[in-house]
């Protein structure tokens, strides 16, 4: 393969489902959900949608990056059931609307048949430039009555300011993941920025309640004396995790009474190990208080000058994709 074309147009091709007209979508979904006697076990009984999770493909997605969001979307699906819509951007111009779209649905057996849950994806191959087409179609396949979160993957910064903005007003989140972005993402000027979330941050809740649990062991004052600055090491793949632990770290000492004006420091490291390390300093570079996380061994350790002076292991892991995702939905 070469060139953007080969990319993106592949999108909607690797990912699975029936290809059909764009007309034909709600058609097929209707005839597939048609309700039968009750105690029947038909798929209709298992379906409960709660929301519309919509997932936004940008132009640098490869078929294999996209299969891989898509099968964590349907992970989250099958705890928390939703319609998926899937838009994958086209290259070529084209005037031509009757366009081709995918339609993915599937029950999945818990424990027992009584925990079997019904989930659909509706996938989109959208003209890029045109975003009036594709505001009309999504609307047509949301469920209207339900809260809808974007999911944003690989789709420029800048496009979304131009484009995608105004779209996604009403939405309950606007998700992406800074690790995979950049935290410029948080610079749009969203309607509602509260309801942006990042994965990245979601993903560290584990770590956030590790470091938590033993820092409150200490008075605020404890915590903040001398502290006017935090210098982060990490893994490059692990960039959006590092800056929002950092982030993170100087919200709680701000909180506590420390300067706003923390200097903050990132050092990304090429290493094939997956970690996150860091340390407050004083202001003639002198360590308070120190950390490192080792994911590959799922074990991080503190230490803290107010402290004993010992380390303090704990447990160390992200959260994964679907817990993440949960994450940044609802809280």
């Amino acid at each position: 393969m070469s060139g953007d074309k080969d990319v993106t147009t592949n999108i909607l091709d690797s990912l699975p489902g029936i290809l059909m007209p764009i007309a034909e979508v709600n058609r097929q979904l209707g005839r597939m959900w048609q309700p039968g006697k009750e105690g029947s076990g038909a798929p209709s009984e298992f379906r409960a949608s709660q929301m519309n999770l919509i997932l936004h493909f940008g132009k640098s997605t490869t078929p294999e990056d996209a299969q891989a969001r898509f099968d964590e979307a349907i992970h989250f699906s099958q705890r928390y059931p939703c319609r998926i819509i899937v838009l994958c951007p086209e290259t070529k111009e084209s005037t031509d609307h009757s366009l081709e779209g995918k339609l993915f649905a599937q029950c999945y057996i818990g424990h027992t048949p009584r925990t079997m849950c019904c989930c659909e994806a509706l996938m989109l191959g959208y003209p890029p430039d045109d975003k009036g087409y594709l505001k009309n179609q999504v609307s047509i396949w949301l469920e209207s009555d339900l809260p809808t979160c974007h999911w944003f993957h690989r789709v420029p910064i800048e496009r979304i300011r131009e484009h995608y903005r105004t779209f996604s007003h009403g939405m309950k989140r606007i998700l992406f993941d800074s690790s995979i972005e950049n935290d410029s993402f948080e610079e749009i000027p969203w309607e509602h920025p509260e309801r942006v979330k990042d994965l990245a941050k979601a993903r560290l809740l584990p770590l956030r309640q590790s470091i938590g649990q033993y820092l409150s062991g200490f008075p605020p004052e404890v915590l903040i004396d001398g502290v006017t600055g935090l210098e982060v090491t990490h893994s490059e793949a692990l960039n959006g995790e590092a800056r929002n632990m950092s982030k993170w770290m100087k919200g709680c000492l701000v909180a506590a009474g420390a300067p706003e004006d923390l200097s903050e420091k990132f050092s990304p490291a090429k290493d094939d190990r997956r970690f996150i390390s860091g340390k407050w300093v004083d202001q003639a570079g002198k360590e308070i208080f120190s950390f490192e996380i080792d994911l590959d061994k799922s074990c991080g350790q503190l230490m803290a000058r107010f402290g004993s002076g010992d380390e303090w292991p704990f447990e160390a892991h992200l959260l994964g994709t679907r817990e993440a995702l949960s994450e940044a939905v609802f809280f």
